[in-house]
């Protein structure tokens, strides 16, 4: 998913809209950073509905964390060391917690059993929207990748660019690691 729109970056950079000499590096730079700052961050954005993952139980843990944050709701957890996942291994929504923000969900209580893939997590998550910040975040990353690919600089203005490309780069991605998925 992209974080951003290439016209978003023309505009951030102050490139006319009807100018679309730059359009197709643009496409490439916001596909290009949006999968890094996904693949950095270790997690999805965009929103998806009818999401099912599965983890390992270790019989010592009571939470686990959904990789598509956040948590818009919680369809069904099931705990099965036989991996059927029948109607007897549905924790009721009343035995646990939803983080939503997090996309934590904890039991109230008791840990999940011992196994492999026994935990079977169904909701609904990701943003809608992407946040403001993170969109930012990424037009500076995306800016600084397109102002460095400009080449040959005079000599009188590299440095005063080289700097406001390390600038843009600080600035994204100071912002990115807010979003870096934790490990629980």
């Amino acid at each position: 998913m992209a974080l951003t729109t290439h016209s978003r970056v023309k505009e951030f950079l102050g490139i006319k809209a009807d100018d679309a000499s730059k359009d197709a590096m643009l496409a490439e730079f916001v596909e290009r950073v949006s999968a890094a700052i996904s693949a950095r961050c270790k997690r999805v954005f965009e929103f998806e509905s009818g999401i099912t993952e599965y983890y390992d139980g270790d019989g010592v843990m009571s939470q686990v964390m959904a990789r598509r944050y956040p948590i818009v709701s919680v369809t069904s957890l099931s705990d099965d060391p036989d991996r059927a996942y029948g109607s007897a291994t549905l924790i009721a929504a009343t035995d646990y917690t939803v983080d939503k923000g997090w996309g934590v969900v904890q039991l109230d209580g008791f840990r999940f059993r011992k196994g492999l893939q026994n935990i079977k997590v169904v909701y609904d998550g990701g943003y809608k929207v992407i946040p403001q910040d993170l969109e930012r975040a990424a037009i500076l990353l995306i800016a600084a990748d397109f102002l460095e690919s400009q080449g040959e600089l005079h000599v009188s203005i590299e440095l005063e660019v080289s700097n406001r490309i390390k600038a843009l780069r600080d600035e994204g991605n100071a912002v990115v690691d807010l979003y870096v998925r934790p490990v629980l």
